[in-house]
C-alpha cells in the first residue's frame, strides 16, 4: 500500500544501484517533498493564527468559541465526507500513474466523486434541516452555535468536491499545486473573505464559518484549472475501471480511524459546551493551535515518508526502515524542541504575542505541550501501522485512548476546565505511547530510537536555562495590552537567545552526516521563497 506521489519516481534501474546509493536518493526525494510540504502548511499555518486574531479580535472569545463548536461537529462530518479516500486516492492515482493506466487513474477519480459527493449531500441536508432540533436536545444553552452549522451544511458538498480534485493531484505528484491552492489560496481567501464580510457589516456568527465557504471555492476554483490542464487530456474519452471492493476494503478501517480522531476532539469541544462556556472554548483553542505550529515540520516529513514505509515494508528491508525512521525520529524530535521548548518554558510570553486576553491560556499551553513533545519523540507510529497494513490495530489504540480520555474528562474538566483537559491528554499519552511503542517495534521488527535523540534534548536544556535567565532580566508585559509592542520585544529576544544558543550547540555538537541530505532538500522551497521576497522588495 502507498499514500503518495513519490512512488511515481522510482527510476527502472533503481535496483542495480547499491544500497547506500539508493538511500540516498531516497533521503533526497522525502527532503524534497518535504520541503515543499512544510513551506506550504508554514503559509497555511501562518495565516491561520492571523485569522483567529482577527476573527477574535473583530468579534470576541464568545462567537469565536461558537464557531468552533460548530467546526467540531463539522470536523466529524468532513470525516464521513472523505471516507478514508484520501489515502485510497493518492494509492490509486500514485499507482495509475507509474504504469501509465489511464483507466484506473479515471475509475479512482469518479469513485471518489461519487462516493464522496454522495455522502456531503446526505451529510450536509441533515446539518441545514436537523440542526435546531439536535442542539435544542444536547446543547440547548449553546443555540447560538445553529447557524453556523447550517452554514456548514451548506458547504459540505463544496468541501467533498475540493477534496476530491486535490487528492487527485496530490497522487499525480502535482503536489507543488495541490499546495497552492489548498495552504496558500484557500487561508488567504478565508482570511480576505472574513474582513469583507466583516466590512459589510455581517453577524460573525455567518461571517466567520461563510469565510470558510467562500475560501473552499476559490481553492477549488484553482484545483480545478489545473485539473482541466493537466489531467483531464489524460483521462478523457478513456473508459473508467473502478475497484470498488478493493477500495471499500481499504478505506473503510481508515475512516473509522479518522472517525475516532475527529470524534475526539469534538468530544472535548462537546464538555466544554456543557459544563464551561465558549469562551473556555477559545482558550483551549488557542492553546491547542498554537501546539500545532511543530506539526508543520514533522506533519509535512511524515507525509513524504510515507510511501517509503510502504516500500520498503514491501521489499522486506526492515533493516533499511529501522535506520531511515531513526533518522527522521530525530529531526522530528529536533524542530519539535524548538517551539514546544519556547512554550513550555515562557507559555505567558508566547501568548502574550497574540494579545493579553490569550494569557489565561498559559498553563493549558505548558501542559499540552509537555504531552504532545512526547508523542512526538515517540515517532511516526500511526504512520507505520496504517502504512503496514495495520489500518485496524490503529483504531483500536486511538479507540482505547480515546475511552481512557473520556472518562479522565468527565471527570475533571468540569471542575478544572481546560487545564483539567490537558491534564486528561498527558496522562493519556504517558499511558497509551509506552504501549504502541513496544507494539510497533516488535510487530515490524524495527528500533525506533537510539542515543542520538539526547543530543537535541540536552542542547535544549542548556539553551532554555539561559533563558531563563535572560527572561528574568526582562520587563515582563505579558497580560498588559497597552505595551503588546514591548511584550513582542521581550518575547522576540528570549527566542532569539533560545533558538541561537540551540542552533550553536546542535552545530557544535555535529550534525549527523546521513542528515544533511535531507535538511538541505527541506529548506530548498523555503529559501526560494525568501529569495523571491527580496527580488519583490527590490524592485
Amino acid at each position: 500500500m502507498t499514500n503518495g506521489p513519490n512512488e511515481t519516481a522510482i527510476e527502472p534501474g533503481a535496483r542495480e544501484e547499491a544500497p547506500g546509493a539508493r538511500r540516498a536518493k531516497s533521503a533526497v526525494r522525502v527532503g524534497r517533498d518535504t520541503g515543499v510540504l512544510m513551506a506550504g502548511d508554514l503559509f497555511d499555518r501562518g495565516l491561520g493564527f492571523l485569522f483567529l486574531i482577527v476573527a477574535t479580535k473583530i468579534y470576541g472569545l464568545e462567537i469565536y468559541g461558537a464557531y468552533l463548536i460548530a467546526l467540531g461537529v463539522f470536523q466529524i462530518v468532513r470525516a464521513i465526507v472523505s471516507f478514508g479516500l484520501g489515502r485510497s486516492l493518492v494509492r490509486d492515482a500514485a499507482a495509475a500513474i507509474a504504469i501509465e493506466d489511464a483507466a484506473r487513474l479515471k475509475g479512482a477519480i469518479k469513485f471518489g466523486f461519487m462516493l464522496s459527493l454522495s455522502l456531503a449531500l446526505v451529510c450536509g441536508s441533515a446539518l441545514l434541516l436537523g440542526t435546531g432540533e439536535i442542539v435544542a436536545v444536547f446543547l440547548p444553552t449553546q443555540t447560538k452555535i445553529i447557524e453556523p452549522i447550517r452554514v456548514f451544511g451548506f458547504l459540505t458538498p463544496i468541501f467533498s468536491f475540493n477534496f476530491v480534485l486535490l487528492q487527485a493531484l496530490y497522487g499525480m505528484g502535482r503536489i507543488r499545486d495541490m499546495v497552492v491552492a489548498n495552504n496558500v489560496v484557500e487561508p488567504l481567501a478565508r482570511l480576505l473573505a472574513l474582513l469583507a464580510l466583516f466590512g459589510a457589516g455581517v453577524s460573525g456568527y455567518y461571517a466567520i464559518p461563510a469565510a470558510y465557504a467562500i475560501a473552499l471555492v476559490a481553492s477549488s476554483v484553482c484545483a480545478l484549472a489545473v485539473f482541466a490542464r493537466h489531467v483531464w487530456p489524460m483521462i478523457a474519452g478513456v473508459k473508467a475501471v473502478m475497484r470498488v471492493k478493493e477500495t471499500l476494503a481499504f478505506v473503510v478501517p481508515l475512516t473509522l480511524n479518522d472517525l475516532a480522531t475527529k470524534s475526539f476532539r469534538a468530544f472535548n469541544i462537546g464538555v466544554f459546551a456543557v459544563y464551561r462556556t465558549t469562551v473556555d472554548v477559545s482558550i483551549f483553542n488557542v492553546a491547542l493551535k498554537l501546539t500545532g505550529v511543530a506539526y508543520f515540520f514533522s506533519g509535512s516529513l511524515m507525509g513524504a515518508f510515507r510511501p517509503r514505509i510502504a516500500a520498503l515494508l514491501a521489499q522486506g528491508q526492515n533493516d533499511v526502515l529501522s535506520a531511515e525512521t531513526r533518522v527522521y525520529t530525530r529531526w522530528i524530535v529536533t524542530f519539535a524542541l524548538i517551539p514546544y521548548g519556547l512554550m513550555i518554558a515562557f507559555p505567558a510570553d508566547v501568548l502574550g504575542v497574540l494579545g493579553s486576553q490569550f494569557v489565561p491560556a498559559a498553563p493549558t499551553l505548558r501542559i499540552l505541550c509537555i504531552a504532545l513533545l512526547i508523542g512526538q519523540a515517540a515517532g511516526p507510529l500511526m504512520a507505520l501501522l496504517v502504512m503496514s497494513g495495520r489500518a485496524r490495530q490503529s483504531v483500536y489504540c486511538l479507540v482505547a485512548a480515546a475511552s481512557f480520555y473520556t472518562l479522565l474528562a468527565l471527570r475533571f474538566v468540569p471542575e478544572y476546565g481546560t487545564v483539567g483537559a490537558a491534564m486528561c491528554g498527558l496522562v493519556t499519552v504517558l499511558m497509551l505511547v509506552p504501549v504502541m511503542s513496544i507494539y510497533v517495534q516488535r510487530a515490524l521488527k524495527i528500533r525506533l530510537y537510539g542515543r542520538r535523540m539526547l543530543k537535541p534534548v540536552f542542547a535544549m536544556a542548556i539553551a532554555l536555562s539561559v533563558g531563563l535567565i535572560v527572561s528574568r532580566l526582562l520587563p515582563d508585559m505579558s497580560a498588559d495590552e497597552g505595551r503588546h509592542l514591548l511584550q513582542i520585544v521581550r518575547t522576540a529576544v528570549i527566542a532569539a537567545v533560545v533558538v541561537g544558543g540551540y542552533v550553536a550547540l546542535l552545530v557544535r555538537l555535529g550534525i549527523e552526516p546521513e542528515e544533511r541530505a535531507i535538511l538541505e532538500e527541506a529548506a530548498g522551497p523555503l529559501l526560494k521563497i525568501r529569495r523571491k521576497v527580496r527580488r519583490m522588495f527590490a524592485r
